[in-house]
Parts: C-alpha cells; structure tokens; sequence
C-alpha cells in the first residue's frame, strides 16, 4: 500500500512538473511573439517616417525649392549610409534639354550640390542654390530666356504666390528589398493660370498673369 502512495505521489509530481513546462513554454512563446509582433510594427512605423520625408514631394506641383529641399535630403541619406546600394537614393530633375541629379552612386558631389547632365559656369558639380538664383539660359535650360526657375508673382489682391516654373513628380521608386524609397524624378513645366478656373462661374481665378 505504501508503494502504491510513493508511485502516485511521484506521477502526480511528474504530471504537475509537465504541466509547469507546458505553461512557461506557452507563456514563453507568446512573449516572444508580442516580441517579434512589436519588432515588426516599430520597423513598420519607421519605415513609413523614412519614406513619408521623399513621398511628401510625390506631387503635381512642386517649386524649385521643394526640389532643392529633397535633393539636399537624398545627399544627406547617401551620406549617412555611405552610398550603401540598398539605401541611397537617387533625384533626378528634367528642366528642358537639361538634367540635374543627385547619384545614388558617390561622384565627389559636397554637401549642397547637384550634378548638371551640360556644364553649368563649365562645372559639372554645381551649388545646388544656383538652380534658384541663375536664369534658365545661363542654366543651360533655354537660350536667351531671362527668367528663373524661382520666378513668382505674387497677387496681392488674392493674397497669393504664383510659381511660372513648377515641376511635377513623374516617378518614385522603392526598388531596395527593405522598401525604402530608391529614386525620384521630377520634370518642369510652365503652368497656364489662364486654365485655372472657378468651378462655379467657369471664369478663371487669377486672370491673365504677366511675369
């Protein structure tokens, strides 16, 4: 009778020993996967942040200093992941015949300058402000034309700013594995206000802009 006592004893303490295991394995494994589950929404949140900074450029209308705004930033990226080819980021920016770009590749720009596709003052590596303050021929973006790719016109009866030179956002890619944005290109363009109408009488809003 008293072995029979020590053999359920041990079997009831085998049982509970197992029955211990199987809760910590199942308190264990549902840790890990709050875990990962965590791992996963704060590399998800990041991402979305990263790629939100490029995709805030992914429009219709930008102006020039939008473009030296995300220019300047894809430098920065580059710099920062030492033009790691599964991080850095290439713009490029069509104005006419001419091409600026910001590599995804190292070309020995500094901080502030962007790569002209024609000689710009016979550099190829200009300061990236110059596409504000020189004209579009000295640009090399049309001859003879004295205008800026910043000129605007500002209408005092409206209380607004009009851009003659807007560049739209024509593709964004994320070709890098980890999703991140790998390039953007942007092209110029002159916008007509004369089309921009009011939705009610038909009339356009801002009349006939002269520059």
């Amino acid at each position: 009778m008293e072995n029979v006592s020590k053999a359920l004893l041990i079997a009831a303490t085998l049982l509970l020993a197992m029955l211990l295991i199987g809760i910590f394995v199942r308190v264990f494994s549902a840790g890990s996967s709050v875990s990962e589950s965590y791992d996963r929404k704060q590399q998800s949140e990041q991402l979305e942040l990263y790629n939100s900074k490029f995709e805030l450029y992914d429009v219709h209308e930008n102006t020039i200093m939008d473009l030296i705004t995300v220019a300047n930033l894809a430098y920065s990226t580059n710099e920062e992941c030492e033009y790691d080819s599964g991080n850095s980021v290439s713009i490029t920016i069509e104005a006419g015949s001419q091409e600026f770009s910001i590599p995804s590749t190292d070309i020995d720009l500094k901080r502030n300058q962007i790569h002209a596709q024609t000689n710009v003052d016979g550099e190829e590596n200009i300061s990236i402000y110059k596409l504000a303050t020189l004209t579009l021929d000295e640009l090399k973006i049309k001859t003879g034309d004295t205008y800026k790719l910043s000129t605007t016109q500002y209408l005092s009866s409206q209380n607004v700013t009009l851009y003659k030179y807007l560049f739209e956002c024509t593709e964004i890619k994320y070709d890098h594995p980890n999703g991140k944005v790998s390039s953007m290109s942007f092209e110029m363009y002159e916008k007509d206000y004369s089309q921009v109408k009011d939705a009610t009488t038909g009339q356009p809003i801002y009349g006939t802009v002269t520059w």
